[in-house]
């Protein structure tokens, strides 16, 4: 598909969900109003009051009712107001496109072109997103009324990262493509947030009324398209990823020594059927597959199990050193809805100063990942976008080794930063959230932190918790071990010119060990203090709206208390336990930090800039 076709389409996508939110609020307010039908004036004035009213709340009011305001003028039906907006967008985004140089530039730079294969790949997920909330609004229905609305923002969360993707692509480019690129997504961009926070304000007018059915659960209820929902939710697959039931249920079989079906695991996902609406069990056998792989977006349903960790390996060496940008660097890429990992190992050997080098991106809805291994140095796991939950897993590397603009619970895992290069820093997590009412964020809940032995030898590299990649950047490390390779400040800037101190949500709460002492943390706005109440809503329960589909595939969802740092670390040899634990040390609660510190300047950031 055309890009310009693209943009448009998402421009049209965006104003049709934010009419279909305004069709949805004014009919429901006005059902049963007589007054209604008075006269064309009196649908006139009570259309754009209704305009003015759903536009209130969102970031871009203005760019809200410069859409919808004209048709206001002329007629109240709300379906008229959905094709008014469409043709706007359309017209707008379209012409920009038109008028552009962008693809002539894309053919001169290599960069701009490669740039250009990244805003193809997410802006086509934009489009499948915005496209997939539309239909849900279609078939609006009270009875399961909380799990619509989230999963709408959560699309729509990913939707406007994958606009901010395709601008961030640009970053090192030559010319004026980036600029351009930016007011061309400009417009799209606004609608799509905007349309966010409707939904959002929706939820919570809706709430408020206390409307029957707000708080049910009865999503698995409702007929949905294949890909939302879980194959693995139906009886015959219960318990999937517990012991060897997926193994001995395999579709494909994996195997270096010839003894399966496959080879490598690229040949077995081409066997996988395209929207396959049942489960699909690939078993990858003992061995070291040195391939790069890609679960594209058509195969939902994938369950990829190995025979461990360590064992059932798929290794890669992308890098941005060697030309590939962050998304083509992953070793294994997922895109297909409800994925399933269990006891794999994924690895990008690239060396620690090749830049962004990713071993695994997931950008699938409902992912589940258990006892896997992802080992790398900087940008080891690429938690993209979507819901994701991580349990028992064990995740090493460098600089915004942990990263990504996911809803993502990290549960019960192992997390060892690495020696990095001469003149970098650690830095473990780095989060994409640009707008205040995204739900994406990144929570390591019960996990334990530590270094591995080469960077527990050389106390002179700085490492830190993290560092705020967008303006509203969500962290939160809370009922878990750090061990002492911690700076005493926690956290650092982005960049110089960039910090996201200022909106962004960080909170410790809760933590053990010599790491977890917050007193000489950064006092930046953005450090959080919070309750246990407030701490619950980073659980599966609230945060995944996880009760839904995680229980369903054996795999715990409570939180047992942080593991013990033992597992072999990358390259091989003990880990560092990085110190023992401090013995009835109070847990780090958020607390004030010491007045007055300055933010840790960590070294050099991480180079390469933005992992996306």
């Amino acid at each position: 598909m055309a890009l310009n076709k693209k943009v448009g389409i998402i421009g049209f996508c965006s104003v049709l969900l934010v009419a279909m939110v305004v069709g949805v609020v004014y009919t429901h307010v006005n059902s049963g109003d007589s007054e209604a039908e008075e006269g064309k004036k009196d649908q006139i004035k009570e259309s754009r009051k209704a305009v003015k009213s759903i536009c209130q709340p969102t970031q871009y009011r203005e760019t809200c009712e410069k859409n919808l305001m004209p048709v206001a003028k002329n007629d109240t039906d709300p379906k008229d107001l959905i094709k008014a907006g469409f043709d706007f967008a359309m017209q707008h985004i379209h012409e920009t496109v038109k008028q552009s140089k962008l693809l002539q530039e894309a053919e001169k730079d290599p960069r701009t072109a490669s740039a250009f294969k990244v805003c193809k790949n997410v802006l086509r997920r934009a489009l499948k997103d915005l496209q997939r909330s539309f239909d849900r609004m279609t078939d609006f229905d009270f009875e399961d009324l909380d799990d619509r609305l989230f999963d709408l923002k959560v699309w729509l969360s990913s939707a406007s990262k994958g606009q901010n993707t395709c601008c961030d692509a640009f970053e090192k480019t030559t010319g004026e493509a980036g600029e351009k690129m930016k007011e061309l997504l400009r417009i799209s961009k606004e609608l799509t947030i905007n349309g966010f926070q409707m939904i959002d304000e929706l939820t919570r007018v809706l709430k408020d009324m206390q409307i029957q059915g707000t708080n049910t659960r009865k999503l698995l209820q409702v007929p949905l398209p294949p890909d939302q929902t879980p194959a693995w939710v139906k009886p015959e697959w219960k318990d999937l990823l517990k012991g060897d039931c997926a193994k001995t249920k395999a579709h494909a079989i994996v195997a270096a020594d010839g003894s399966g079906k496959f080879k490598t695991v690229g040949e077995a996902i081409k066997s996988i059927p395209p929207d396959n609406p049942d489960v699909y069990i690939i078993y990858v056998k003992t061995g070291v597959y040195a391939e790069n792989v890609l679960i594209g977006p058509n195969m939902p349903n994938v369950v990829l199990v190995g025979d461990g960790p360590t064992a059932s390996k798929i290794t890669g060496s992308r890098s941005e050193k060697c030309g590939y940008n962050t998304l083509q660097s992953a070793t294994v890429g997922v895109e297909g809805f409800n994925f399933l990992a269990k006891d794999m190992g994924f690895e990008n050997t690239a060396p620690a100063d090749a830049g962004p080098a990713v071993a695994l991106r997931i950008a699938a809805d409902k992912s589940v990942v258990i006892n896997c291994r992802m080992d790398g140095f900087q940008d080891t796991l690429f938690a993209q976008v979507y819901r994701q939950f991580y349990r028992d897993c064990i995740v090493s590397g460098t600089i915004d080794f942990v990263f990504g603009g996911g809803i993502a619970i990290f549960q019960n895992c192992q997390i060892y930063a690495r020696k990095p290069a001469v003149g970098q820093a650690n830095m473990i997590l780095a989060q994409n959230r640009e707008f205040k009412d995204d739900i994406s964020g990144i929570v390591l809940d019960s996990c334990s932190l530590g270094p591995q032995p080469d960077l527990a030898a050389d106390p002179v590299i700085q490492s830190f918790l993290g560092r705020p990649w967008k303006p509203f950047s969500r962290m939160i490390v809370m009922n878990s071990q750090i061990e002492g390779f911690i700076n005493a400040s926690g956290w650092d800037i982005w960049l110089p010119n960039q910090p996201n101190t200022q909106d962004s949500y960080i909170v410790e709460y809760n933590n053990k060990g010599p790491g977890a002492d917050v007193s000489k943390r950064v006092t930046w706005p953005s450090i959080k203090k919070i309750a246990g109440d407030e701490a619950n809503t980073y659980t599966t329960t609230a945060f995944l709206k996880g009760d839904t589909w995680i229980p369903a595939t054996g795999v715990p969802c409570t939180a047992s208390g942080p593991p013990s740092l033992s597992a072999a670390p990358a390259g091989g040899g003990a880990p560092a336990s990085g110190g023992a634990p401090a013995s009835g040390g109070a847990p780090a609660s958020g607390g004030a930090p010491a007045s007055g510190g300055a933010p840790a300047s960590g070294g050099s950031p991480a180079s390469g800039g933005s992992p996306a």
